[in-house]
């Protein structure tokens, strides 16, 4: 009985010790109009998991999407351009992007990645629905795909009677993919995700 007690609470000090370390992303986001609240999320190394997603919606039988790596998955920006723009230099010579596409683009630095729309396709770039900060090579472009949806209000949510909702454990992603979720609103909806 000594060693299961010491063990318990050997387990409990070093999963206080380490919580921290292994600790996931959260993203916030909010909609106060008709327009979803969205979140984006970097790919990682292997799977990711929707460890948690918290929402508060305002829409009857309200849906949260959730978008990961599918179609052409990862496409490499070629050339770099030290300008803002919306044309991306890539290699699609099979036409594997196509217009109306929905794409996550993944920055090699680090920075935030952005959802966009294709709305134009060539065999040597893509036309993003607006501009990113200066594509470099090293870059990428995720097309990403509906693969999940989750209810996350009863048949009584509507504006004025938000209903919330607390689910771990969602979704788990392909392997090297980031993750686009957006959350249905009518005029007050708020999205918290966190993944591991």
């Amino acid at each position: 009985m000594k060693k299961m007690s010491l063990m318990v609470a050997m387990l409990f000090v070093l999963s206080w010790i380490c919580g921290p370390v292994f600790a996931g992303e959260t993203k916030y986001a909010t909609s106060a109009s008709s327009a979803a609240a969205a979140v984006v999320f970097g790919p990682h190394e292997g799977q990711t998991r929707v460890a948690e997603l918290a929402t508060s919606c305002d829409v009857a039988l309200g849906v949260a999407n959730i978008y990961a790596r599918g179609g052409a998955g990862r496409v490499a920006v070629t050339t770099t351009n030290n300008s803002t723009t919306s044309i991306i230099p890539v290699s699609n010579a099979g036409y594997g992007l196509t217009t109306n596409d929905l794409v996550v683009y993944v920055y090699a630095n680090g920075a935030v990645p952005v959802y966009r729309t294709l709305s134009d396709v060539t065999t040597t770039n893509v036309t993003l629905s607006s501009a990113v900060t200066a594509p470099v090579v090293g870059d990428a472009v995720y097309e990403v795909k509906l693969l999940g949806k989750v209810v996350v209000a009863d048949s009584t949510a509507g504006v004025g009677t938000n209903k919330l909702a607390d689910l771990q454990n969602v979704f788990i992603s392909p392997s090297d993919s980031p993750l686009y979720l957006t959350l249905s609103s009518a005029t007050n909806t708020c999205l918290s995700v966190t993944v591991e």
